[in-house]
């Protein structure tokens, strides 16, 4: 009862910041709703939550988390980008192939 509480308040909280932290606790912890929530965030913010900036949440976490989440969040990453539709870097219109038939670009595709 206290444990779904907690994953309740901390999944409230998950934000750019903080969503790294609570991920490691939730798998600490065996919490595998919150855990969904985090998988969930980071995925669809990952443009802002993956940092190269070696200061980052990320960084931090990325050095210290565990393989298998860090594949879990590669996997789900992949997943998202397989099922999202590309767009030409030139004419940003909607197309699926690395050559856009609408502007005649070669330019690799957007994620």
């Amino acid at each position: 009862m206290i444990k779904n509480e907690c994953e309740s308040l901390l999944s409230g909280l998950v934000t750019i910041d903080s969503v790294c932290a609570i991920l490691q606790s939730a798998d600490l912890h065996n919490a595998p709703t919150l855990k969904e929530r985090c998988f969930g965030f980071i995925v669809r913010y990952s443009d802002q939550v993956v940092s190269r900036d070696s200061e980052s949440a990320w960084a931090q976490f990325e050095a210290a988390a565990r393989p298998e989440l860090l594949k879990e969040i590669f996997y789900r990453l992949a997943a998202k980008v397989k099922n999202e539709p590309k767009q030409c870097c030139d004419c940003k219109r909607k197309n699926l192939k690395f050559y856009c038939t609408h502007c005649g670009s070669y330019s690799d595709p957007q994620w």
